[in-house]
């Protein structure tokens, strides 16, 4: 039969123990924080594209550890130029990159005809590494393109 009202022996909780819990606590915290996290970048920061640059690649982005991007195209349209494809490029070693083709990103093209556009697309990130490839048709020193990507990568 059991004794109610009976005390414990003392030495249950201990300053040791507790110090113990909170570096437990706070490991739960990193993971959680680590599993949550977010990057953003400006692969692309206001290239002009017209008959000196028709064309543009972003620097590569380590994208490892991230399993979907945002694509933010803020795109102004001056005169008349044919218009402007954009390549999300991916890459797992870093040196060969491949053209992402999946949905939208199989054909990102816009015509100047649509006029200026502040658009997001997203997807999956497939690579450890990625960059933004840009190709203008059309353009010259009147007809031109101003094109802005942001990327915002998360887990």
């Amino acid at each position: 039969m059991t004794d109610f009202g009976v005390r414990a022996t003392a030495g249950g909780a201990t300053e040791a123990k507790q110090d113990d819990q909170e570096t437990s606590l706070n490991a739960i915290q990193e993971a959680v924080e680590a599993l949550s996290l977010d990057a953003k970048t400006t692969p692309v920061d206001a290239q002009v594209f017209n008959n000196v640059q028709p064309s543009y690649t972003s620097a590569v982005i380590n994208s490892e550890g991230y399993r979907k991007f945002l694509l933010r195209v803020i795109l102004t349209v001056a005169g008349t130029p044919t218009n402007i494809k954009i390549n999300v490029q991916f890459s797992q070693a870093g040196s060969t990159f491949e053209n992402y083709i999946r949905g939208p990103f199989g054909s990102l093209m816009y015509e100047d005809s649509a006029g200026a556009k502040s658009e997001c697309i997203d997807g999956p990130i497939i690579g450890d590494r990625m960059k933004i490839n840009v190709v203008a048709v059309g353009t010259d020193a009147n007809n031109t393109f101003t094109l802005t990507c942001k990327l915002h990568g998360f887990r």
